[in-house]
């Protein structure tokens, strides 16, 4: 999420799941070209609506890294790093070599792909260059923290969303039992009888729905970063709220982290936990009513609050952020927001690209879920959310504010059930820390599906990714390659604490979104 932070084919016409209709097709077939850096570029294409195969087709834009030994290939990996709306093709052309461990890369072609509406497979824009997009949103607050903040922005999401709507054909056809039908028919033009895929973040979501559509073509999935997909399909809003305490759970750790840190962390100043919770939150509720100068930026600037609320939370993402965060936390408080905005224009999009990321996640999200569809109550779900999580309520609920008027209805959509048995055991990863996806939707997850294990990594961060672990990694090989499933309730430690190195904090991958925007 946000957020944020993969033989002889099966024909589709043997499926005897109600929700997956039947289409008599040949085996699709991928052309693959050689695409620079060793990698091999290809589409596919599927169709546009499944219940209606021969009214038009929908290219796909995939890309492949080669197995390193062809001799010794098990077959392809496929991988989604989430959003919704996350490049796989970009993802893996940035991540793969240094992601998947030698073993695995000698074993599988790790293949990414753009989901439809995304990238390079028909991408969903709600505007047709930057410029107009940011002055759409230039006087309006995407984190309100008033009364007449929320109402100028439900008037202006309900203007966004006629726009996306008026736009965009291809709204009805981009939600998740779409893209797992597409995934399936990857499946079978790359030869594979049954699917390997590692999934983060929202591609937990996706893999979910795959397993209980396709549950006898399974063969490895690695579920990073879970979703509860009950909450998702049928309770979306209350996801947001848990994703909202996600957040919070998270700070806790960060500070907890910070005080046992002393002299590392540069924000401890020998503090408890709970005092250093305490500071940084009075930080951020001063930059309510008083954004922060930060003379020292690069450019100059100011820290407002919804660039304030965005980058505490993404700094949660991932915990080689966090000693930068704690120099920039330390410098806030002394009146300065310098190494803040700095951080935050490290995260943003370089100046002038067309950001579509609000764009693609509510065209998932909002055809996905089920949600009010009266705007007006979005300020009453945002106070009851923060009765447990005050400090990301606003952000995480508006992010589905779209929802509430969102003009497309997906033409089929998936609300269950979830715990077909499938042909072989999932893997579930969870940190006990996330500020997305927290561990007690892995929890219930692990509950919903039939056959899952659950892999604790006892450490914080969005996905595994979030603070790395040579445990997770050895036990996902060993599941990839030789379909070992670990027994439920394992745990890992991360290899190290994150304020012992301070480490470069962005030479690694994260399932991380863009800033400023509402994931």
């Amino acid at each position: 999420m946000r957020i944020a932070w993969l033989a002889v084919p099966v024909a589709l016409s043997t499926l005897i799941i109600p929700s997956a209709p039947a289409i008599a097709a040949e085996a699709p077939t991928v052309a693959w070209v050689e695409c620079g850096g060793g990698f091999e570029c290809g589409t596919l294409d599927v169709p546009t609506d499944y219940a209606h195969p021969a009214a038009g087709t929908t290219a796909l834009g995939l890309i492949r890294l080669p197995a390193s030994d062809p001799a010794q290939r098990i077959g392809s990996l496929f991988v989604n790093p989430g959003g919704p709306g996350g490049s796989g093709v970009e993802f893996v052309r940035g991540v793969a070599r240094f992601l998947f461990s030698p073993d695995v890369r000698a074993r599988f072609d790790i293949v990414g792909f753009d989901p439809r509406g995304v990238g390079e497979s028909s991408a969903v824009f709600c505007f047709a260059v930057a410029a107009e997009r940011e002055e759409f949103f230039d006087d309006v607050t995407l984190v309100p923290v008033t009364l007449d903040q929320e109402r100028r922005l439900i008037a202006r999401m309900a203007d966004y969303t006629r726009l996306c709507g008026e736009r965009n054909a291809l709204l009805p056809f981009v939600s998740t039992v779409d893209v797992a039908r597409d995934l399936d028919r990857m499946r079978a033009a790359v030869g594979d009888p049954a699917l390997t895929y590692v999934g983060y973040s929202y591609g937990t979501y996706l893999g979910e729905v795959y397993a209980n559509m396709f549950p006898r073509r399974v063969r490895a999935l690695v579920l990073d970063g879970v979703l509860d997909p009950e909450r998702w399909a049928n309770h979306s809003a209350l996801l947001l709220s848990d994703s909202a305490l996600g957040g919070e759970e998270s700070l806790d750790a960060f500070a907890a982290a910070c005080a046992a840190a002393g002299d590392g962390c540069a924000f401890a100043s020998g503090d408890t936990a709970s005092q250093i919770r305490s500071r940084l939150d009075a930080i951020l509720k001063r930059i309510e009513t008083t954004p922060l100068p930060a003379p020292n930026a690069d450019p100059p600037g100011e820290v407002t609050y919804d660039l304030a609320n965005n980058l505490y939370l993404i700094s949660m993402y991932d915990t080689t952020f966090w000693p930068l965060f704690a120099a920039g936390l330390a410098l806030a408080e002394a009146g300065d927001g310098s190494i803040l905005l700095d951080f935050a224009h490290a995260l943003m999009p370089p100046p002038g690209t067309n950001d579509n990321s609000l764009d693609t996640f509510s065209a998932v999200f909002c055809t996905d879920g089920t949600f009010p569809h009266v705007p007006a109550v979005w300020p009453a779900l945002v106070r009851a959310s923060e009765l447990r999580a005050p400090t990301f309520s606003s952000n995480w609920l508006y992010s589905g504010l779209a929802c509430s008027t969102w003009p497309a209805q997906a033409a089929d959509r998936y609300d269950g059930p979830w715990d077909r048995r499938t042909s072989a055991p999932i893997l579930l990863v969870s940190t006990v820390a996330d500020p997305a996806t927290p561990y007690a939707g892995a929890v219930r997850a692990q509950q919903r599906l039939a056959d899952a294990r659950l892999l604790t990594l006892d450490g914080s961060g969005h996905t595994s990714l979030g603070q790395i672990s040579s445990c997770v990694f050895q036990v996902t090989d060993e599941y990839l390659i030789d379909e070992i499933a670990p027994p439920n309730g394992l745990h890992c430690a991360p290899d190290g604490d994150p304020f012992a190195v301070v480490a470069a904090a962005f030479t690694r991958p994260s399932v991380v979104p863009a800033l400023p925007s509402l994931r």
